[in-house]
């Protein structure tokens, strides 16, 4: 599936064949893209003298298990788990929006799991049944949807200030993009390699800092 071709009219039907090459091909491209834009945005900012107070490092050094392994889970399950409607990923999506809704209230962290495990396994023995028609009607709202509120998200990686929020806006294209690109690798290939591209994508950083 092409990737333009995915933007223009995102579809969960185009099934193709997953082969190591076209992993791997689609990984190396979408890091490459990635980051070079990430670059570009950074260089502009620069040269803009503009600096923006950001704690990405220090989460890198100090929550490496988070970065690494529970967030590419956990955000894959809340914005690209729903991109392929059946009740085991909408179960993965109530569970991720569970966890971080019950989080925000401070709750014991055994509580809030066992809450959104509880709540996630109630939804997938239910009876409810899916329509999947108004679903296909809604789709490119969904993926649009999912991937820019993923670029927006990743504001709270900086100390935002209100007089330079349109500035704060445009360090989240280059997250905008991932979230589409996350996208297009969940529906092509499956959930588990957008789970493990991102896991790539957040380790790459910290595995350049240790190694140069």
């Amino acid at each position: 599936m092409n990737f333009i071709y995915f933007i223009n009219n995102p579809s969960y039907f185009k099934k193709e064949r997953t082969t190591s090459i076209n992993v791997i091909y689609s990984f190396l491209f979408f890091l490459f893209s990635s980051y070079l834009f990430s670059l570009v945005i950074y260089f502009i900012f620069r040269y803009l003298n503009l600096n923006f107070k950001s704690g990405i490092l220090e989460i890198f050094k100090n929550d490496l298990l988070k970065v690494v392994i529970i967030a590419p889970f956990l955000e894959e399950f809340l914005f690209r788990a729903i991109l392929k409607p059946n009740k085991l990923y909408l179960s993965f999506f109530l569970f991720a929006t569970s966890l971080f809704s019950f989080n925000l209230f401070s709750f014991n962290t055994y509580v809030v799991i066992f809450l959104s495990f509880f709540i996630s396994i109630s939804f997938f023995f239910s009876k409810i049944e899916m329509n999947y028609k108004k679903y296909n009607n809604n789709y490119k709202k969904l993926v649009y949807g999912s991937s820019i509120l993923f670029g927006l998200v990743h504001l709270t990686n900086y100390d935002v200030t209100l007089h330079l929020l349109l500035f704060y806006l445009i360090l989240t294209l280059p997250k905008i993009y991932l979230g589409f690109s996350l996208a297009f690798i969940r529906v092509k290939f499956g959930l588990i390699y957008a789970i493990l591209f991102h896991s790539l994508h957040n380790a790459l950083p910290f595995l350049l800092k240790y190694f140069f």
